[in-house]
């Protein structure tokens, strides 16, 4: 893989990755929204606010993670898979002091916690609706090499 087509890919990975946290704050912003116009001040508003917040959190920990660790060398790779083990028990632990301690509604958590599988569902959706991309040509093809032949023969060579 050529350097230009390993940075194509990052690019598209930092774009989906940013598009799917600003969706997974949006459709939050619109439970919170809809939940305090449906069901007013209380348990379940408070719910739905505890589980948007703590579940955007939650993703941006997990993008930025998912960076360190692709761009690690071999060597340290292994603490951010340390990390991502101590993530998943704080947050484990945070929402269940957020749901035993806190006077807010279950069910309310749930539905501000749940937005990231929304998320992912409508950007890859919308991702599907995009045209595809154009293959990258890489240095040997554009050279006149032949992939899978010896990196030093042209369409030339090869055809004599």
């Amino acid at each position: 893989m050529t350097d230009t087509a390993i940075q194509n890919d990052r690019s598209q990975g930092e774009k989906l990755a940013r598009s799917l946290e600003i969706t997974n704050l949006t459709l939050a912003a619109i439970a919170v929204i809809v939940t305090h116009l449906v069901a007013g001040s209380g348990p379940m508003f408070y719910g739905v606010i505890a589980g948007a917040l703590i579940g955007t959190l939650n993703l941006r920990s997990m993008v930025w993670l998912t960076r360190k660790l692709i761009a690690a060398e071999a060597g340290s790779r292994a603490r951010y898979g340390l990390l991502f083990a101590v993530k998943l028990i704080l947050v484990g632990s945070i929402v269940w002091v957020v749901l035993s301690q806190l006077p807010i509604h279950s069910m309310g958590f749930v539905i501000g916690f749940s937005s990231l599988l929304p998320s992912a569902l409508w950007v890859a959706f919308l991702r599907s609706l995009e045209p595809a991309a154009k293959p990258q040509v890489g240095a040997d093809q554009a050279k006149g090499r032949i992939p899978g032949k010896s990196r030093y023969a042209t369409h030339q060579e090869q055809r004599s």
